[in-house]
């Protein structure tokens, strides 16, 4: 017997009549209606047989199984056809929301990993268009790692793709097949277009191409937004795990589909391990450590922050010195350091930390190209014998006053008798909430459960006219 056009169906486990038991498995049997036939009246070996493996869930699996539930019995299914159910099967109402929130939010993790690659693959481009190679070689293990968890979606939503397959194969509910049908398809080509792109995007990381890496990370952004936007978004009481979220607690379903929350999957990465913020500080820690000697003063600073002054001593005694409180300022500072401490944490009060003028901190600041151009653009005012009080957001993602400052206040700037000019920059150590980086969220959350402390910086600026002539 010859098959010219094939359809998969689903046969559930059986026992012979012989007594031999059969396991579940597919079967590719003709589309001709008139070649169809039962298993026991023909040679078994006509049958292409590929038996199921039962294998051990992880937690992701048993949460997708209570979405791809299958229902029992099966129907010849061909996925490349346009096979409609037709008689003798069920047409009563069923919930798809499951079915699309699930999908809603998979891509929705695909859209906050793609941040995490395209903010790595703008810092490695950055440096390689000023030819910092000593920057691309510390960083481009990163950026592989960012390709290795954009696999790792894909391999996610292949997963999910696999047991909506399953369903649909086996459903008996007329609405249902054809809305699953429909939402395959979809999510058929949004995979096999992630693949594609994700190609491009490692070979052009192998290659150095980041400009490249960075618009096909666009694409797999956009891809991946249009399709989450296609969907419900979900509200679950424990989050769904995405594959490099080593979670081993099961999550909660029993709400799944049942609220639309604008914006749920996209906070997913943000919030998913905020019930475990041991693992988000072991994952900052990491990272600040590998981030060390291109921004040393980053670290020292984080450092400061997660131990409490208590791992680097020498850093602050080479550099300045520890306060207790803003009362051991001098009393031009003490209002206006206490007054932006309750801006940003609410207090009025802290310990802090007073750098030279000659501290590493101070001079990077002083070589910095906003300091430079803040410095340019009030010169004229203090050569006139004014002090200029203003701020400077240090927005430079391949310096380190970006990561170690951020936005900073410059007081008390002025020109001495002899040329000298002076100032005061003046930060405080803590963690905006609501930023858009998922990683300044998890050091929100550690700020708030009191895993990291905040501490007022004021750095001390001592530029002399012979430094001004190198600047």
């Amino acid at each position: 017997m010859t098959f010219t056009e094939e359809k998969l169906v689903h046969v559930n486990a059986y026992t012979r009549k012989d007594g031999t038991h059969v396991k579940e498995h597919y079967r590719g049997i003709s589309s001709n209606a008139a070649s169809s036939f039962a298993p026991e009246q023909n040679d078994e070996n006509l049958w292409a047989t590929t038996t199921i493996p039962e294998e051990k869930k992880n937690p992701l699996q048993e949460a997708l199984d209570k979405i791809f539930k299958r229902d029992s019995g099966g129907i010849n299914f061909n996925p490349s056809s346009n096979l409609v159910l037709q008689g003798g099967v069920s047409t009563t109402n069923f919930d798809f929301s499951n079915v699309l929130s699930a999908l809603g939010s998979i891509a929705g993790i695909a859209v906050n990993v793609g941040l995490g690659a395209l903010k790595t693959a703008t810092l490695l481009n950055q440096a390689y268009w000023t030819a910092n190679k000593t920057f691309i070689e510390k960083l481009k293990p990163q950026m592989v790692n960012e390709v290795k968890k954009l696999k790792e979606t894909l391999k996610l939503s292949e997963t999910v793709e696999k047991m909506h397959l399953e369903k649909l194969t086996n459903t008996k509910n007329q609405e249902e097949y054809s809305k699953l049908y429909e939402t395959f398809i979809k999510q058929k080509e949004l995979n096999t277009k992630n693949k594609d792109t994700i190609a491009k995007i490692e070979y052009a990381v192998e290659h150095n191409n980041f400009e490249t890496a960075m618009d096909e990370i666009k694409n797999f952004q956009a891809d991946n937004s249009t399709a989450q936007k296609n969907y419900p978004a979900i509200q679950m009481s424990n989050p769904m795990p995405s594959p490099y979220m080593n979670t081993s607690v099961s999550p909660d379903w029993s709400s799944v589909g049942r609220q639309e929350i604008k914006g749920a999957a996209n906070n997913l990465l943000r919030t998913g391990l905020h019930k475990y913020p041991q693992k988000e500080k072991a994952i900052l820690d990491f990272g600040m450590e590998k981030l060390s000697e291109v921004f040393p003063e980053t670290y020292e600073l984080w450092k400061a922050s997660r131990s409490g002054f208590v791992e680097n001593p020498e850093y602050i005694m080479k550099n300045g010195r520890l306060l207790s409180s803003t009362s051991q300022l001098p009393p031009n500072l003490q209002n206006f350091v206490s007054n932006k401490l309750y801006s940003q944490l609410g207090v009025h009060d802290a310990k802090g930390i007073v750098l030279r003028s000659d501290s590493t901190l101070s001079q990077t600041i002083v070589h910095s190209s906003e300091f430079k151009q803040f410095l340019r653009k009030n010169v004229h005012r203090m050569l006139r014998g004014e002090t200029v009080n203003g701020s400077v957001n240090f927005a430079n993602l391949f310096h380190d006053t970006h990561y170690a400052l951020g936005h900073t206040d410059i007081i008390d700037m002025y020109i001495d008798s002899q040329g000298n000019i002076h100032a005061k920059v003046i930060d405080t150590y803590d963690f905006n909430k609501d930023d858009p980086l998922f990683l300044v969220e998890w050091a929100h959350n550690l700020q708030d459960l009191r895993r990291l402390k905040n501490y007022f910086i004021v750095c001390d600026i001592i530029i002399t006219p012979q430094d001004l002539e190198h600047l």
